[in-house]
């Protein structure tokens, strides 16, 4: 009887452990997560600007969900095909006449995640390449949505930076 009884409780004690280690673990993969969440969150601030700044639209478009909406100068311009047709003939960055590098200030790059959604806030500071010169400031304000994994923009009002 007292060999169950020690054995019962070594039992009940490594039981223990383990859900402590699997709590542990669960924190822990739930920290690396939300890393990884937040890592690929600002790389899509980085894809942004890679894409105005080369005028890959592809790489643009592949940050907005099917659904999505970009207000730009008040106007909304609801899903991919509204949307691309803007970067395509209105989007001034992406116009070939303009030779523009985009930049941001870190800073300036603030996000908040709620599960699967979250919000993303950055601006986009263009520079004429020949000139040197600032040309616009432009801040995103977006809604972001987790897509099979990937982080995209649901909405992105672009609007005119504040810069102090």
């Amino acid at each position: 009887m007292k060999k169950r009884a020690m054995t019962i409780g070594a039992l009940v004690i490594a039981g223990a452990l383990s859900s402590c280690g699997s709590d542990g673990d669960s924190a822990a993969a739930s920290e690396a997560d939300r890393a990884a969440d937040d890592y690929e969150i600002t790389q899509m601030v980085t894809k942004w600007h890679d894409a105005v700044t080369t005028k890959d639209v592809d790489l643009a478009m592949s940050l907005f969900a099917d659904d999505a909406v970009l207000t730009a100068a008040g106007k909304p311009h609801s899903g991919k095909d509204e949307i691309r047709k803007f970067f395509m003939t209105q989007a001034a960055p992406f116009k070939p006449e303009n030779r523009w590098t985009s930049l941001t200030h870190t800073p300036d790059i603030r996000h908040t995640i709620s599960g699967e959604r979250g919000s993303l806030y950055f601006e986009c500071h263009y520079f004429d390449t020949g000139t040197r010169q600032l040309v616009n400031s432009v801040s995103g304000d977006t809604r972001i949505v987790q897509v099979d994994g990937h982080w995209l923009f649901t909405s992105l009002v672009a609007d005119n930076a504040i810069l102090s």
